[in-house]
């Protein structure tokens, strides 16, 4: 029988793969747009609308969009590889495909609110492996008999893919509940509507509710309600400037990977790029999901009581020139990391695979002595 600790290193390996294909990708992609938003800037000479004041920074922000989204591939990819399933492959590629395009069945072309974000991804990914499962055990493939092969190998891709489609349109249906529940909040004008808000920009990774709270704020906008925005700016930035000071302070407690991811986004964060912040959406889930939220939340009470507001759709200090309380929003954010940061420093211990082996070969020794003393 497993033991928890073997448990926790099975899940973590599992995670390993799939996380480190995922960041080269993820921090190329930020870095790019990063760079074109720079460019915009130099260019527009104000914050505005960015990505359309000259051909370099267009292309530039193009490759970084296309980019992330066949990060998603990787994270299927990485589940699948990790279990040596080379004939889940296909799958999980499809299916992460579908699930970066936002395809659902109502819209199989891909629609916005169909994007299921980085859980999505690693939704595909183990979707893939047990289709192929399933598969095998209902056809018995002969050696020779090439019709069966054949079929073996494209019926997972269809149930795949039907079941990616299922999720984009589960998350297509969230995502308009979603815009229904902030509408109401709005017209009561209750305190719920920034906490929702904070807690819906972290929650999922780029997924429906992420995009519901962006597209929320950015038509507040046009409503004269710029204050949303700014709760969206503000806690956006949460995961990944969180996941830095965690690193910083608790080094012992991550991978070597998850380290350098976390400085790796310290830049695209100040932008208010997400991307490498996904890393810990992978690894860790809920131990810095239940965090972030907490901090989000609170960034963005925060921002609408001080009377923070921002004309601007653009994330991160990007848009700092429509801020109407620039500093006010800054300590907002820094409470807000600091909360998440101390929060993290009880729901993340020490996962350190070091740590591990030689708390592994304590307890090993510890067994070997007492018996050794009653021999």
């Amino acid at each position: 029988m497993k033991t928890s600790r073997e448990s926790e290193n099975i899940i973590r390996n599992n995670n390993s793969l799939s996380a480190q294909l995922f960041l080269s990708a993820a921090v190329c992609s930020s870095l790019l747009i990063a760079f074109s938003y720079i460019l915009d800037l130099i260019f527009l000479g104000k914050s505005g609308s960015l990505q359309d004041s000259n051909a370099v920074s267009s292309l530039l922000s193009g490759l970084g969009t296309l980019i992330i989204k066949f990060s998603f591939v990787f994270v299927s990819a990485g589940i699948v590889l990790q279990k040596r399933e080379f004939d889940g492959l296909p799958c999980a590629i499809i299916g992460s495909l579908l699930i970066s395009q936002g395809c659902t069945f109502g819209n199989i072309s891909g629609t916005l609110s169909g994007i299921s974000g980085i859980f999505g991804s690693i939704f595909a990914g183990y979707f893939a492996l047990t289709s192929l499962k399933v598969c095998r055990r209902i056809i018995s493939v002969k050696k020779n008999n090439v019709i069966l092969k054949q079929i073996s190998l494209i019926l997972p891709i269809v149930i795949t893919a039907l079941g990616v489609l299922s999720v984009n349109s589960l998350g297509a249906y969230l995502n308009s509940l979603s815009t229904s529940l902030l509408k109401n909040l709005a017209d009561s004008r209750t305190i719920l509507l920034p906490i929702i808000i904070g807690i819906f920009t972290v929650i999922d990774g780029g997924g429906p509710l992420s995009l519901c709270a962006y597209i929320f704020g950015s038509t507040s906008i046009i409503a004269e309600e710029p204050q949303v925005m700014a709760a969206v700016i503000g806690a956006g930035m949460i995961p990944s400037l969180s996941a830095v000071l965690f690193a910083y302070i608790y080094k012992e407690r991550l991978e070597a990977f998850e380290i350098k991811g976390a400085y790796q986004g310290l830049f695209p964060a100040l932008l208010g790029l997400p991307q490498v912040s996904y890393l810990f959406y992978i690894t860790r889930k809920l131990r810095f999901i239940i965090p972030c939220m907490v901090g989000g939340s609170l960034t963005a009470l925060l921002s609408v009581m001080l009377g923070c507001s921002s004309a601007s759709t653009e994330k991160g200090f990007l848009s700092i020139g429509s801020f109407s309380k620039p500093l006010f929003l800054i300590l907002c954010i820094i409470f807000g990391v600091i909360i998440t940061t101390a929060l993290m420093s009880i729901t993340i211990k020490t996962y350190n695979a070091k740590a591990s082996e030689n708390s592994e070969v304590t307890d090993s020794k510890n067994d070997v002595i007492p018996n050794t003393a009653q021999a």
